[in-house]
């Protein structure tokens, strides 16, 4: 193998579902009460396709821990360093994550974990070698034997065991495809950095529509496309047709679940779909709705990695999980109702925008024809 430079990466963080290869068990070390360890989704993949991990923070101590960090999808609060080595020992990639976040800025909002509680999040990456400083060339991780390595900057944790991946030629079929994917502004999207869809994307699932890298792509288009919906509009500023493309979106996600069976972002793409279906008012705005909405979430994804998420929108409404696994009432404290009456929350402060004269930013919201091309196959629109 020639020898490879340091390389930057295009990473972000996701959910994912149950890791195929088994976690590495963490490992006590005298004065760090937490220890980290890493697992792969797959030990074989494709030059482009990728890397998808499960990062586990347990306390090995037998008193708690502080950590700044929650179950999610950025662990925010903790900066990672992701190494990448060759079989020989030869570091050929290097990432940093810094931590941000209120976990960050007010770690004592986070409770201490306690003797043997863990914590999980799941990242995305996808490794391309810096052939060119100048012009910021990249290329994908080559063929080969590669172990990666997790550790915290974070002085109480140790690093984790490292765990093996090998990085395979992509048959004749797949190798436009792996080109596409492997370009920075399209890798870029996949792992989440933008919600648009390069032209890179659009080429790959209107022209390679069945190849691996694009089961990646739609994941990402449809997730991207129902988070700006909710990052940008209220439901009164909703145009007809921005209602419909959510509806189809809804659809499309739900037939995308159900043809990938156990893909890694599936309860993502499901509560994300919650979610913009009730913005759009595809769900009846009653209490019962949204909890059979929630109810059928959680049967289908009981411990899936976006499972805080979804009991932080049942708590939004006065909601808990039960022991049983049912939906219940969580009246509030009666410390904190009284708060409410003290200081009532602002109507106007209630919602991401204030009304229906709230200006939605120009941005493009519709999904190009290209990208719903490359989705019929999934969705009958």
């Amino acid at each position: 193998m020639t020898s490879l430079r340091p390389l930057v990466v295009l990473a972000t963080g996701v959910f994912l579902l149950a890791a195929a290869s088994a976690a590495l068990a963490a490992e006590a070390v005298e004065g760090q009460p937490l220890a980290l360890s890493v697992s792969l989704h797959k030990t074989e993949v494709l030059v482009g396709e990728p890397l998808l991990l499960r990062l586990k923070l347990t306390n090995v101590s037998s008193e708690p821990a502080k950590c700044t960090c929650r179950n999610n999808e950025s662990f925010a609060g903790l900066s990672f360093r992701f190494v990448i080595s060759q079989a020989d020992g030869k570091e050929v990639f290097a990432m940093t994550r810094h931590g941000s976040g209120a976990a960050a800025l007010l770690p004592h909002l986070i409770p201490p974990m306690l003797p043997g509680e863990f914590r999980e999040c799941e990242k995305m990456f996808v490794p391309a070698l810096c052939v060119d400083s100048t012009d910021k060339t990249f290329q994908a991780l080559p063929p080969g034997r590669y172990s990666l390595t997790a550790t915290t900057i974070f002085a109480s944790c140790s690093p984790s065991q490292p765990v093996s991946f090998t990085v395979m030629e992509p048959p004749a079929g797949e190798l436009a495809a792996s080109q596409l994917i492997s370009s920075r502004e399209a890798a870029g999207f996949i792992v989440g950095f933008s919600h648009t869809p390069p032209t890179q994307v659009q080429t790959l699932l209107s022209q390679h529509p069945d190849s691996v890298f694009a089961v990646y792509a739609r994941s990402r288009v449809l997730l991207g496309s129902m988070k700006t919906y909710l990052a940008t509009r209220h439901p009164h500023t909703l145009t007809p047709e921005e209602k419909q493309h959510i509806a189809s979106l809804a659809d499309a996600s739900q037939d995308f679940v159900q043809k990938h069976p156990g893909f890694p972002l599936s309860d993502n793409i499901m509560l994300t779909r919650v979610r913009a279906m009730r913005l759009a008012g595809l769900l009846p705005d009653d209490r019962q709705s949204f909890v059979n909405a929630m109810a059928a979430f959680f049967k289908t994804f009981p411990a899936g990695d976006a499972r805080e998420a979804a009991l932080s929108d049942l708590g939004k409404k006065k909601l808990k999980l039960g022991p049983d696994g049912g939906i219940v009432d969580d009246p509030p404290r009666p410390a904190a109702a009284e708060e409410e009456k003290k200081y009532p929350q602002p109507q106007e402060n209630r919602h991401r925008r204030s009304g229906a004269d709230a200006q939605a930013p120009e941005v493009a919201q519709q999904t190009p024809p290209a990208i719903l091309g490359g989705l019929e196959h999934v969705c009958n629109h």
